[in-house]
């Protein structure tokens, strides 16, 4: 059963009640956390998002997102062009996790 759901311009991210991350949608600048860039033409359907365990919080706006554990560590991914993920490299798709 999903306990927050949040969605960007063509994507959505939920949380389970268990914790765990779940994508869908389109994700070819690397919204989806999949760590692929998925076809820009093809709707992806419900994934786990393996890499995530814990969560508690989300955010997701345009084409990237943020998840905060229980342990307080912080994962951002998807389209960084404007610096969105807190990183100011200018690639285009990027992710990172930072512990708090």
């Amino acid at each position: 059963k999903l306990a927050k759901i949040s969605c960007g311009s063509r994507h959505c991210v939920a949380l389970t009640r268990y914790g765990e991350a779940l994508s869908w949608g389109f994700g070819p600048n690397g919204s989806l956390g999949t760590g692929l860039l998925e076809h820009p033409k093809m709707i992806m359907p419900p994934r786990r998002i393996a890499t995530i365990r814990g969560c508690c919080m989300l955010s997701s706006a345009g084409e990237h997102n943020m998840v905060v554990t229980t342990k307080g560590t912080i994962y951002v991914w998807g389209r960084n062009d404007s610096g969105q993920l807190g990183m100011f490299t200018h690639s285009l798709t990027h992710s990172l996790s930072l512990s708090l």
